[in-house]
């Protein structure tokens, strides 16, 4: 992925790829009960559903959401390539919101430096 900003626009610092287990630790982020319900702030997280199960997770107190980057719900309606699922399986859980700073996804192992 080009993440390139040299066109004249905002620096926009990339982010890594991690399956939704391991994102919501690092995050803090805890999952309750055998269906895994986000809890942030103490409180469940407002969950959004998509096309195969859950794609988005916002903490009404905080503010931090997580997403599927893989979901059309989160990426913009884009279907990811044979390539990109091959490279990064179930891999596709990001931070989508930090203190209102844009990010952008960055994906494999030079995205987990």
């Amino acid at each position: 992925m080009n993440n390139d900003t040299s066109d004249g626009g905002a620096t926009v610092p990339c982010i890594s790829l991690f399956d939704v287990a391991d994102l919501c630790q690092r995050e803090g982020i805890e999952l309750r009960g055998d269906d895994g319900q986000p809890y942030c702030c103490g409180e469940r997280m407002n969950v959004r559903g998509g096309i195969i199960g859950p794609d988005f997770a916002e903490c009404r107190k905080c503010g931090k959401a997580i997403g599927n980057a893989a979901s059309p719900h989160i990426n913009g309606g884009c279907i990811p390539s044979d390539e990109w699922i091959k490279e990064n399986g179930n891999k596709t859980w990001c931070v989508l919101h930090t203190s209102n700073s844009p990010i952008c996804v960055k994906s494999g192992a030079e995205g987990a430096k």
